[in-house]
């Protein structure tokens, strides 16, 4: 990420946003076949071994969106994206963790334990599960479809690295 960041210096805010979102269009949106799909139905459906890509719209997000409403966890209207995106499961980690927080200040220390479990079992099922594979599509299309001083490699592939470390740290009971 800093060899990014000074790839920059003299860059106006604007085009470094610019720089950000054309990797991450390529990346993540499109046109074309996503290089790394950041949703979890995709990995859930998708079977490496026969090469089947995965689709979107599966089971697997319908289940964490109920798991979503059980905690009171709503999206804004104005947000696009889909319930299994991995913004949106990582949004609801920090939720659950914010939640912990206040109970341990609250000195609840049986719902503290409750919120901190959920936030094991929702990492192990859900964005702990499948984000390692997005990670690794990330680091394999930014070596092989971008430029090494691409945003792809220089940022995007080393912030999904610290997000599978991040996530490692929640499958410890």
């Amino acid at each position: 990420i800093e060899s990014f960041e000074a790839s920059l210096p003299s860059e106006a805010p604007a085009q470094v946003q610019r720089i950000l979102e054309v990797d991450y269009n390529r990346l993540f949106v499109g046109p074309g076949p996503l290089l790394a799909p950041p949703y979890e139905s995709y990995y859930e459906s998708a079977d490496e071994q026969s090469g089947k890509r995965g689709r979107l719209r599966t089971q697997a997000e319908r289940t964490v969106a109920a798991k979503y409403r059980e905690f009171g966890f709503t999206m804004p209207d104005t947000f696009i994206e889909l319930p299994d995106h991995v913004a949106i499961e990582l949004e609801f980690l920090s939720i659950l963790s914010t939640k912990e927080a206040q109970a341990w200040r609250n000195e609840d220390n049986e719902e503290a334990r409750a919120f901190q479990q959920e936030m094991t079992v929702f990492a192990k099922e859900h964005v702990g599960k499948w984000f390692g594979a997005c990670a690794r599509l990330i680091e394999s299309s930014a070596s092989r479809e971008f430029s090494s001083q691409s945003a792809a490699a220089q940022f995007y592939a080393p912030v999904a690295a610290i997000v599978v470390a991040a996530l490692g740290t929640l499958h410890t009971e």
